[in-house]
């Protein structure tokens, strides 16, 4: 099974050129590759000779933090979630009252558990709100 069809056959590279380069300046091209959307050091190559756009990526490291906690605060929140579908399910096929009582003391003891991780969601979005708006 062969490759398909290019979209615009005068695009395909058909001509290898070989050259040599210093280790620095290959440790260079990696770097450019590594830290944008090229695949392979050829690919960057190839783009700065036709004088094609590389796109390169910069990584913020002043969210690493924000962004764990988020992480971490969204689990927590999923999980509290699924116990309350899990509580408010059994509640509503139970017949007897007693146990509806219980279970509806179960969830609300799980909202309460609920709202402060809430909170400290919204404090994080509005200090990530505060960096990602700045004028």
């Amino acid at each position: 099974m062969g490759r398909k069809k290019a979209a615009q056959p005068d695009e395909i590279l058909t001509h290898p050129v070989i050259f040599r380069i210093t280790e620095k300046a290959w440790k260079e091209l990696d770097k450019i590759r590594a830290n944008s959307d090229c695949r392979t050091v050829g690919e960057v190559v190839r783009r700065i000779l036709s004088s094609q756009e590389v796109i390169y990526f910069h990584k913020d490291a002043s969210m690493d933090g924000p962004m764990e906690n988020l992480v971490t605060i969204k689990e927590e929140i999923r999980r509290i979630g699924t116990n309350i579908n899990q509580v408010t399910r059994y509640l509503n096929t139970t017949k007897k009252d007693d146990e509806k009582n219980s279970h509806a003391a179960k969830v609300a003891e799980l909202f309460r558990q609920i709202e402060p991780k809430i909170s400290v969601l919204l404090s994080l979005i509005s200090q990530l709100a505060k960096k990602w708006l700045q004028r």
